[in-house]
């Protein structure tokens, strides 16, 4: 394989990239383990039987082998909102599996579609979520599995978010790698697409590094009238906790910032300030930030 393409499609920096693939080439412990591969005619009723949960904290581990193992994207560095779910067959035996997790911050194709203000993006993101890795397992492939086990958890992802998180979802949305996958799935769900990103990816909560592969956009309202609920100017009383939570955006050029920051560092010396003190008062607007 081509190293540039390879690092590309990964969307890992040099080293990190040769870190994964390493990993990669490492063998499996679950790799080859299971029944032989499917096929309809030795399970007919397979996709009627097709089972959804969230996965437990102790399968969590088997959950991200089994990524590193069979996505090209492996497992996800974890931060902030997710679910875990995984498909199985009546016996219980894992088919596919799927992770829901923070949306990304900055999509102008989505807010457009949307119709938010950048204001409105930053105080609602977090009624959208994203579907960062979908994985049918290579040897349990038999034709609509994928397209069922999407359908199942969109039907049950928004209150199953309510439960975890106190709060519904709205919109959910995904991305996909031309160079890998055409996106039938999604389609067939009702998914729209929207075009191609800018060719950012997200490697921690809130930094992003540049990858130049650019990806296929797709987005799906989780309820009738999603897009106009998210466009009203209040949120209705059930979904205001949400932008309730967030802090007020600060109006103080980064410079201003960094320089009041040396300045009270320079004044508490001699009384050392408790860890995070300073940058608790810059978030709670006591150098004059305010949400207006």
């Amino acid at each position: 394989m081509n190293l540039r393409l390879a690092q590309m499609q990964l969307g890992c920096p040099g080293g990190e990239f040769r870190q994964r693939l390493a990993a990669r080439r490492r063998p499996s412990l679950t790799q080859g383990v299971g029944s032989a591969p499917y096929n309809l005619l030795s399970h007919p009723r397979l996709l009627d039987e097709l089972q959804v949960r969230l996965v437990k904290p102790s399968e969590l581990p088997r959950f991200n082998q089994l990524l590193d193992a069979h996505h090209y994207l492996q497992s996800p560095q974890p931060f902030g909102e997710r679910l875990y779910y995984v498909v199985t067959d009546a016996q219980g035996q894992w088919l596919a599996l799927l992770l829901f997790s923070a949306a990304a911050k900055h999509l102008q194709r989505r807010e457009e579609w949307i119709g938010w203000t950048s204001e409105q993006a930053r105080r609602q993101l977090s009624l959208m979520v994203n579907n960062s890795r979908f994985l049918v397992l290579p040897d349990k492939t038999v034709p609509n599995l994928a397209t069922k086990a999407l359908r199942l958890v969109l039907e049950r992802l928004s209150d199953d978010w309510q439960a975890r998180y106190a709060h519904l979802v709205l919109v959910v949305e995904t991305f996909v790698d031309p160079e890998q996958f055409c996106g039938t799935v999604y389609t067939a769900n009702g998914w729209q697409e929207l075009g191609p990103t800018d060719g950012w990816g997200r490697h921690r909560r809130d930094y992003y590094v540049k990858h130049d592969n650019p990806k296929r956009l797709f987005v799906r309202e989780l309820g009738r009238h999603a897009r106009r609920r998210l466009q009203a100017e209040h949120l209705p009383l059930a979904l205001a906790a949400v932008e309730a939570k967030v802090p007020p955006r600060c109006r103080r050029p980064v410079k201003e910032i960094w320089r009041r920051s040396s300045r009270a560092q320079c004044r508490h010396r001699s009384q050392p300030a408790l860890p995070g003190q300073c940058h608790r008062g810059m978030a709670c607007g006591s150098w004059g930030c305010s949400g207006a």
